[in-house]
């Protein structure tokens, strides 16, 4: 029993000394710079592409508003001509158009919304990224100047 117990404390520690052989935190925090940084890319990519489709939407809106500003006129007309089966006509088209825009604004609304927000987070990451970089470039003067005090420690 004493002699398998030796053998996983033996295999136990060559597996902590390899894994601090292979600990690097300066490469490991500038991967994690650099894996921040991409996703910011990935990041303003998603807000161009809804800034984008909020523009389509808003060319939607005015063209809805357009429409339904067209059949509020005919259903005006078709009243004052006492045409009542135009009349109905036009109303129906009339709701159709104003449900058109009451979905469209609010969908512009919500995006509208949801682009301040990607922007406010984006600023903070960006912001917590710099301040990392500031941390990593203190880091690595911390481990020069450490392995410059070992170095003349052994002379």
């Amino acid at each position: 029993m004493g002699l398998w117990k030796t053998i996983k404390n033996i295999c136990r520690g060559a597996a902590n000394n390899l894994d601090e052989a292979l600990s690097d935190p300066e490469r490991d925090g500038e991967l994690g710079i650099k894996d921040a940084e991409a996703s910011i890319v990935k990041y303003r990519t998603n807000i161009a592409a809804l800034m984008t489709d909020t523009k389509v939407q808003e060319k939607k809106l005015t063209e809805a508003k357009k429409k339904e500003s067209q059949w509020q006129s005919v259903l005006d007309r078709a009243i004052d001509a006492n045409l009542e089966e135009d009349a109905q006509k036009a109303h129906d088209q009339l709701t159709q158009a104003s449900e058109s825009v009451t979905t469209l604004a609010g969908q512009i609304e919500k995006n509208n919304k949801l682009i301040t927000k990607m922007k406010k987070d984006l600023n903070s990451l960006q912001n917590k990224i710099a301040a990392i970089k500031n941390k990593m470039s203190n880091l690595k003067a911390t481990n020069q100047s450490s392995s410059l005090r070992i170095q003349l420690a052994k002379s």
